[in-house]
């Protein structure tokens, strides 16, 4: 009987003894599905039960049929809303299918590449590109063009390629806040080969999988490579695997120049008329986090850095092969690797693409070495100004090591004299040395003559003081042995000096 009346205990519905409490048969507190009850359902209880009139059974089949007809309307309504949220979470789709990913001016377009390529047909030669909403697809800037791209706060990712492509002889200017990513094996964000200016965005490998120098994950590489002339500024921000320190450590962050020169494969090597021949980077400001190497500059490039900050998970903030300029910024490796780390890793490996010519004037480099030199080459490595904080040493140097250096000034958390040449190291503190040549004082200071001798240096007391251009004056001096202040009184004139 509990078949025939469609009593269900797992599914509590309806109480039936608050809606059939006039059924006979039925135990109270059982549950019953009233949609599932058929006209004949309910002949069969009331035959069963201690109600026969055809009042009662008229009655409760009008009542089963209005709540079917609720149920019904229930259903339409839910269907509708269900309609109306899968509409919006889908919008962004629908606004690229109607054109809206792209704009020039009043005119909108269905993809990125659709708007470059329409809007540069003919005679027309210079765009300014907004994009609307994110896009995945692979772009590239023709030679001959020149595109200024706003990302507007969206996010192009590739497709199965490099994210932006600018084809020798062609220019692309990126401008305001959003992201370039690329999530391909093998694939940079932005792979350079003629003019690029990345004046705002961020630039990532967000699925990058790289975990140690020796460990891909099967999905890693350069976020950017330059192969023709490129600048980077202040509000641009390039880095891998969205900042994730534990990976990100197989590829370099960036590159400029070639894997291999001498390469005919233009993703490695120089080809004429597909790429440059001398790679060029300048970094004017912006943010670097990670890589094997944050910055590497290879065969045949040449890099200046004015400023900038650069954080490396790994191994070196710069490795420099070729030529590089290095003027400013904050450089600081991270602790824990299980790696060495260095500020500048300089290594003039061959003739003619890797010479490994170091010029730093300023900066400040923190790092196991903040400056590790092992050219094979007769490099030229000059340093003029900067901070070289080394855990384990300010300069370290292989055994093979045949670089040439002029050093006439920095400061260095160790002594730098087993690399000083021409110029004399003078002992501040334990942790604080500075270099100086003779007719190149550190600037702002003077040196005071100590026990008869116009200088002295490392393993001596020396007192140094700001220069003001006085005949008598009272300065504050660090003291040699602890590194702090101590009152010194210079008779400039009389060449005396009292502390």
């Amino acid at each position: 009987e509990k078949a025939k009346t469609k009593v269900c205990k797992t599914e509590p519905r309806v109480p039936l003894h608050t809606c059939l409490s006039c059924m006979a048969g039925t135990a109270q507190g059982a549950f019953v599905v009233i949609s599932k009850i058929s006209p004949g359902d309910i002949s069969c209880i009331m035959r069963k039960g201690s109600v026969d009139t055809k009042k009662r059974k008229s009655e409760f089949c009008q009542n089963v049929k209005q709540s079917e007809t609720r149920r019904k309307k229930m259903k339409k309504l839910f269907a509708i809303l269900m309609s109306v949220l899968m509409i919006a979470c889908f919008m962004p789709t629908m606004a690229f299918a109607d054109g809206t990913v792209a704009k020039i001016g009043e005119t909108t377009y269905p993809t990125l590449q659709a708007a470059i390529t329409a809007a540069l047909a003919g005679e027309t030669t210079t765009v300014e590109v907004e994009l609307l909403a994110d896009t995945k697809e692979d772009i590239t800037i023709p030679a001959g063009k020149k595109v200024t791209l706003n990302l507007n706060e969206n996010t192009l990712t590739n497709s199965s390629s490099d994210t932006i492509t600018v084809a020798n002889g062609a220019e692309l200017t990126i401008e305001g806040a959003g992201t370039v990513d690329n999530v391909t094996h093998g694939k940079a964000a932005i792979f350079n080969n003629g003019f690029a200016v990345l004046n705002g965005g961020t630039y990532d490998r967000s699925a990058e999988a790289g975990t140690s120098a020796s460990v891909s994950g099967k999905n890693s590489y350069y976020t950017i490579v330059n192969h023709g002339k490129m600048t980077i500024n202040e509000a641009a921000k390039v880095q891998t695997a969205g900042g994730v320190t534990e990976k990100g450590k197989f590829s370099s962050l960036v590159e400029n120049g070639y894997y291999n020169y001498s390469s005919k494969e233009p993703g490695s090597g120089y080809v004429e008329g597909t790429n440059q021949e001398k790679p060029t980077l300048t970094i004017n400001g912006g943010t670097f986090l990670g890589g094997l190497n944050t910055i590497k500059n290879d065969d045949g490039g040449m890099i200046t850095i004015e400023d900038g900050n650069f954080s490396n998970f790994y191994q070196a903030l710069v490795q420099n092969h070729n030529i590089a300029t290095i003027e400013g910024g904050t450089f600081t490796a991270a602790e824990g690797s299980g790696q060495t780390t260095y500020g500048v890793y300089n290594c003039g490996c061959a003739a003619n693409y890797d010479i490994g010519t170091l010029t730093i004037s300023g900066g400040t480099f923190t790092a196991d070495y903040a400056l590790g030199e092992v050219s094979t080459q007769a490099a030229n490595v000059t340093i003029s100004g900067g901070t070289f904080n080394g855990k384990e040493a300010a300069i370290g140097k292989s055994d093979s090591c045949k670089a040439n250096f002029v050093i006439s000034g920095g400061t260095y958390s160790s002594s730098p004299k087993n690399v000083v040449g021409n110029a004399k190291v003078f002992k501040v503190s334990d942790t604080k040395f500075m270099v100086a040549t003779d007719d190149a004082k550190p600037a702002g200071y003077y040196w005071t003559a100590v026990e008869g001798k116009a200088w002295d240096y490392e393993g001596t007391a020396i007192t140094y003081t700001p220069y003001v251009p006085t005949d008598n004056v009272t300065n504050q001096s660090e003291n040699t042995a602890t590194g702090t202040p101590a009152t010194t009184t210079a008779d400039i004139n009389a060449s005396k000096t009292t502390a």
